[in-house]
């Protein structure tokens, strides 16, 4: 029997049944060799959001360890038994089916170190109030996945600044972003919103804030437009898009992951072929002003 359609949305993936509670991986392994064993195995079933790692330790059969992220193992209290004899891992998926059928394949089936792998689902305890949107990268990886590297691309329709209710010793830049989805006839639209703080007596200081927010501005943009759009996967495998008209732009405030991630990223869009000439530092540059043009050159300076 077919399988039914899956609607993939750029969110974290928080449901129960994209989260897989892996035990029984053995401790002659280490923490490392577990991480890349693991992703390479559970990969191959599917996009992953996320696999972590942890070192088992002796628990009493009515306690149960908790995930990273507020999610624990819905498991009897007879496989605590594995407990204090190696690793625990737990394997989120983007995709319930993809997670389904790793489980199916993998649990009691696949040796590791000679250690039988047990897969189970994993549950919440506390389901979100809203739910997660996606980092830049994630979104970035999530995209190249279903759609190709060069199924998908950005455009910066601008970058200005913002100096309505000015912060003392601080830049903010607004940013408006355009994907689209080759081949698809789609596209969304974003707006994000960078701010960074500056020592007045630091000239550096300031450029260095203003670049920083530019870019935070841009991946925000990105997020929001991502944010629209629907991964439609068919039973057939293939993917269609879809984007949410209903949702709104929102002008957020940077977290602390979104800060750390600016000076990380060394990807802002699928890579290009040697010698082709990248469609955002040719097109929609005469409606930008200077700064927003060399923004764009600054852009695909961090790409190459």
């Amino acid at each position: 029997m077919a399988s039914s359609l899956e609607i993939i949305e750029f969110k974290r993936p928080d449901e129960s049944e994209k989260n897989l509670y892996v035990t029984g991986i053995s401790k002659k392994l280490s923490e490392q060799e577990v991480h890349e064993h693991l992703y390479q195995l559970f990969s191959s079933y599917g996009a992953l959001y996320d696999v972590v790692v942890n070192v088992s330790e002796p628990c009493s059969t009515e306690t149960q360890p908790a995930s990273t992220e507020g999610a624990v193992p819905g498991v009897s209290s007879s496989t605590n038994q594995a407990f204090g004899n190696g690793y625990y891992a737990f394997v989120k998926f983007y995709s319930s089916q993809a997670a389904l059928n790793a489980k199916q394949a993998i649990s009691g089936r696949y040796i590791l170190k000679g250690q039988l792998l047990k897969v189970k689902f994993g549950r919440s305890y506390k389901a979100a109030e809203e739910p997660v949107n996606l980092s830049f990268n994630k979104c970035c990886e999530l995209a190249s996945y279903y759609l190709g590297f060069n199924g998908w691309c950005s455009k910066i329709l601008s970058v200005q600044e913002d100096k309505d209710d000015p912060v003392p010793n601080t830049v903010r830049f607004i940013g408006q972003v355009i994907i689209e989805v080759r081949g698809h006839s789609m596209q969304s639209e974003g707006v994000g919103l960078g701010e960074f703080t500056y020592n007045p007596q630091d000239v550096m200081s300031r450029m260095t804030a203003i670049h920083r927010a530019k870019k935070l501005a841009y991946m925000r943009a990105c997020q929001s437009a991502f944010g629209k759009l629907l991964l439609v996967v068919l039973p057939n495998g293939k993917v269609a898009v879809e984007v949410d008209c209903t949702q709104s732009n929102r002008l957020d405030f940077a977290t602390d992951e979104e800060l750390q991630g600016v000076v990380k990223v060394n990807q802002l869009e699928p890579p290009v072929e040697e010698g082709q000439v990248p469609e955002d530092s040719v097109q929609g540059t005469d409606n930008l002003d200077d700064i927003n043009a060399q923004l764009l050159l600054d852009l695909q300076a961090d790409i190459d």
